[in-house]
């Protein structure tokens, strides 16, 4: 029991860890889209990214069934916009 405990407390760190880092580059993608304008579509692909690891956290840490939904269409919305326009 205490062996499954530590294994979950552990997924939950890299996954938060995992969150926080794709944040930090989602911000550092729209600061550098703001000079350089090219830089928006990638900025997109890691939105969508964090929008996934979300929708994970979401489902493993928090247990909130309704955002992870939220947090997926959302991904797949930007996925979308990023070959659309």
């Amino acid at each position: 029991m205490q062996e499954q405990t530590k294994k979950q407390t552990t997924i939950e760190n890299v996954g938060l860890l995992v969150q926080s880092i794709a944040v930090l580059f989602v911000a550092v993608y729209t600061i550098i889209g703001l000079i350089e304008p090219e830089f928006f579509k990638a900025a997109k692909g890691v939105i969508v990214l964090t929008l996934l690891i979300l929708a994970f956290n979401n489902e493993k840490i928090y247990k909130r069934k309704f955002m992870t939904l939220v947090y997926i269409l959302f991904s797949i919305l930007v996925f979308t916009s990023l070959f659309i326009g």
